[in-house]
């Protein structure tokens, strides 16, 4: 095939080796792990065998990864809750974990982002109206991952503040 590179096929003590060097240098989940040794090769049976190990050495902790996860795509990618959500599902996090990690980014911090985001976009968009202006910046927080209820009570704030002459239509 055109553009396809082969990878490796690793043993399993060279998977586990390599594994181990991976999760030691960062935070990885479960799934991330065997995504990457089901494309070196192994089988479901060493799969199961190099998760088992890595988890009962501490290499892999899911709780300690959705809370770095959760905090790193907050801070640094601007998330809101509901997309951190998500993409945690995606990699098979449990949910008790999920809500652990969300619980843990501060509502005051996490409202100031939101309005940081929303303020900064406001000043980049071009809209006819407040109801235009409105739509877009609630495009924007949902593709952000910020709940609905609270964006749409924060846009109506800034868009207070910053759009006394506009139109209300």
């Amino acid at each position: 095939m055109i553009g396809e590179t082969r990878l490796k096929i690793w043993s399993k003590d060279e998977a586990l080796a390599k594994m181990s060097m991976l999760c030691a240098e960062s935070e990885k989940c479960k799934c991330d792990i065997a995504e990457k040794l089901k494309q070196h090769g192994l089988s479901s049976e060493d799969i199961t065998s190099i998760l088992n190990y890595l988890e009962t050495e501490r290499f892999i902790d899911e709780t300690r990864y959705s809370k770095f996860f959760a905090k790193d795509k907050y801070k640094f990618a601007k998330w809101g809750r509901e997309k951190i959500e998500y993409a945690l599902k995606m990699k098979r996090i449990p949910s008790d974990y999920i809500k652990e990690a969300l619980d843990e980014i501060p509502d005051d911090a996490y409202e100031e982002t939101m309005m940081a985001a929303l303020t900064s976009k406001l000043k980049t968009i071009k809209f006819q109206n407040r109801y235009d202006a409105k739509a877009k910046l609630f495009r924007f927080a949902a593709s952000r991952g910020y709940e609905s209820g609270v964006a749409l009570d924060m846009i109506e704030k800034i868009l207070n503040d910053n759009l006394e002459g506009y139109d209300n239509e």
